[in-house]
């Protein structure tokens, strides 16, 4: 039972710290704001995809090649006007074209945003009622000046199940420039979500061992390790820990290891 338990807090602690992960919030202009909860959610970084958007929608501003001979034409913030399906008229951002054949892959009014640690993601889709419909996710890399590509850089990643498409957008740092913060005095920001997390989880921690070693020593007339609550349990922590650690980040590989936790 406490192995079972172990495996699943440590689930539990890393579905936490996803949720704690910073949002991107859309800003009806074809950008996003990422937003700080511990900064009384003060915009951070702004995104702005209007700069690498082509105003002609027969000059889509990316042009990735792909696998399978297909080239992909993504024009972030206005609908393309390369012919049927990818016209205004489907308010297309993007098109999957190979040999005159052409698919629509996602549209400009059907956006929206996350973000995963620093990588931030825009989705587009063609019609989110459907989830076979075919949807585009571009990742975008925000870099700080003096790192990353010149210019604003889009590379084709894959190809998912039912024309998922994946592509890696490089930014210069003026595309997403950090907001900076106002300047005041005698402000300070608050703890983060893991931040109150981890300190619960201590506390929690300290009360059940204190009162635990003091009702076995008291009720019972355990002396020395005996003194422990589940002393065993705590002896094979670690080991827990790692099978947590183990289950959650893949590293089970097949399915014999799997089987082992």
């Amino acid at each position: 039972m406490f192995r079972e338990t172990v495996l699943l807090f440590s689930v539990s602690l890393w579905a936490a710290a996803n949720a704690a992960t910073l949002p991107c919030v859309n800003n009806g202009k074809c950008g996003c704001d990422v937003k700080d909860p511990s900064k009384n959610n003060a915009t951070v970084t702004t995104v702005d995809l209007n700069r690498v958007t082509s105003q002609d929608g027969t000059k889509p501003y990316f042009d990735a090649p792909g696998a399978g001979g297909y080239d992909y034409m993504i024009n972030p913030c206005m609908p393309l006007d390369l012919g049927d399906p990818c016209n205004p008229k489907q308010e297309a951002m993007g098109c999957q074209v190979s040999k005159g054949n052409k698919y629509g892959i996602g549209r400009v009014d059907h956006l929206d945003w996350s973000m995963n640690n620093s990588v931030i993601q825009a989705h587009f889709q063609t019609d989110p009622s459907d989830k076979n419909a075919r949807q585009t996710f571009l990742l975008i890399h925000c870099h700080e000046p003096g790192t990353g590509p010149d210019k604003p850089t889009l590379k084709f990643l894959t190809e998912g199940p039912g024309g998922h498409y994946w592509l890696d957008m490089e930014l210069p740092d003026e595309y997403c420039k950090p907001v900076q913060p106002s300047k005041k005095t005698g402000t300070s920001s608050g703890l983060s979500v893991g931040s109150v997390i981890l300190i619960c989880l201590l506390v929690v921690i300290v009360l059940y061992l204190s009162i635990g070693m003091v009702f076995k020593k008291v009720r019972m007339g355990a002396t020395g390790m005996e003194i422990i609550p589940n002393r065993d349990f705590w002896g094979g922590l670690p080991g827990l820990l790692k099978d947590g650690t183990c289950l959650i980040f893949g590293c089970c590989g097949t399915r014999d290891n799997y089987e082992k936790i």
